[in-house]
């Protein structure tokens, strides 16, 4: 039950949408444009810069959690495995609010990230409810 939560979780994240300039996406392609960007250009954290300045270091905390996610499927170690989940849910969390907090009666783009991370946030809670439950 908490690989199926945890698999959900990570496509639920993948699928919140970023909308920029006159087009929409989804986060799965932020994830794969930003780590190559980021090696190549770096990058800096600005919460008061533009939706659209955030989208590189949010593609890059994003991956990193999804894979520490992903990890946390296979190993046989409970402690192990609950840490990566941990670890990989906190990302998640992090790329998540850099990409929706700004301000809201400016600009629309966040509002429109936000409503559709909600089932993100719903699943996330679940896993970690589970994981709590697991472990008692």
């Amino acid at each position: 039950m908490v690989k199926k939560a945890k698999i959900l979780t990570i496509i639920f994240h993948s699928i919140i949408v970023i909308a920029a300039g006159h087009g929409m996406g989804i986060m799965l392609m932020l994830d794969l444009v930003s780590i190559p960007s980021i090696i190549k250009n770096g990058f800096e954290l600005n919460l008061t810069n533009e939706y659209e300045s955030r989208f590189l270091i949010t593609g890059s905390i994003s991956m990193i959690g999804k894979i520490a996610l992903i990890v946390s499927l296979f190993p046989k170690a409970i402690l192990i495995k609950n840490i990566l989940a941990i670890l990989g849910i906190i990302l998640l969390l992090i790329s998540f609010g850099v990409l929706t907090i700004g301000d809201w009666f400016y600009e629309s783009l966040f509002i429109i990230s936000f409503c559709s991370g909600i089932p993100f946030l719903m699943y996330s809670g679940r896993v970690t409810y589970l994981m709590i439950k697991q472990n008692k």
